[in-house]
């Protein structure tokens, strides 16, 4: 993994947002975003702009679960801002 605090910082707001919605606290399984959350990180770059990340993210969400996840699933959409809101952060 490139960048372990992008990564922590990531998936510290994908479970927040929880998305998909099969994070479970009780369960202890934080693991549950990580492959979704490696892909992202090797695939952008901090030149992308908003719409460029909004869809990658949004592709990376479909491939994982089934093309009509971002329809699905609304929180995907407050995941993206989260997520970008983080990366400009990280800058």
């Amino acid at each position: 993994m490139n960048n372990p605090d992008m990564f922590n910082k990531f998936r510290g707001v994908f479970l927040k947002v929880d998305p998909i919605g099969i994070y479970y606290s009780d369960a202890d399984n934080i693991d549950e975003y990580d492959s979704e959350i490696e892909t992202l990180i090797q695939s952008i770059s901090l030149e992308d702009n908003f719409d460029t990340f909004r869809k990658l993210t949004q592709n990376i969400f479909e491939k994982s679960f089934g093309g009509d996840a971002c329809l699905e699933y609304p929180k995907i959409q407050v995941l993206i801002e989260a997520l970008w809101d983080s990366l400009k952060k990280h800058e």
